[in-house]
């Protein structure tokens, strides 16, 4: 995933970079046979206080760059996929964590997306949704010298755009190997 991160290029100046990290959060202190369960997403109400994101949301916060997101509506036995998407089509960011592992000796990069309660658009399909942050909220996320709690929790909340659509997309999009345009197709 492509995301932004504030570091520090030399004392008292930082500076915002883009990386690329692996989906799926997997802190420092987790062995490699462990790492296979990688936690993608993040409860925005209880990251603060959960030991495996406490870390990271004290001082690794991320903006997650993204064109779109998938729920999925619970139809009878089946789950019906839906794309989430600016009407304009434009990228957006999502409020992350993000990780610095190391695992045999290799460093990597992971994140995870903070999810919130649904806004009106999300909710007639799903209960939660990604933390969609506005452009005015950009900084003050990635400011990881922010330690009030309740300041941070308090960007984390639904998103209150009229700026977003969706529409429901065929079953192709819940193989994740499956990285097309199809996956966002009309049906």
């Amino acid at each position: 995933m492509l995301v932004v991160i504030e570091t520090d290029e030399e004392p008292g100046k930082k500076v915002k970079q883009f990386h690329f990290m692996r989906w799926g959060l997997i802190p420092p202190w987790m062995t490699k046979e462990e790492a296979g369960s990688r936690w993608i997403n993040a409860r925005a109400e209880t990251a603060a206080e959960k030991p495996l994101f406490r870390h990271a949301f004290k001082v690794r916060q991320c903006l997650i760059v993204a064109d779109g997101f998938f729920e999925w509506q619970s139809v009878g036995q089946k789950k019906q996929p839906y794309y989430i998407h600016k009407k304009n089509n434009k990228p957006f960011v999502m409020a992350g964590l993000w990780e610095r592992s190391e695992q045999e000796g290799q460093m990597f990069e992971s994140c995870s997306i903070l999810t919130t309660e649904a806004n009106d658009l999300v909710k007639p399909i799903y209960h939660r949704m990604p933390v969609i942050l506005p452009h005015p909220d950009f900084s003050a996320w990635l400011n990881t010298e922010e330690k009030d709690i309740n300041f941070l929790q308090a960007l984390l909340r639904p998103y209150e755009g009229n700026d977003l659509e969706q529409y429901p997309v065929s079953m192709y999009v819940n193989n994740p190997r499956h990285e097309s345009k199809e996956t966002i197709k009309v049906i």
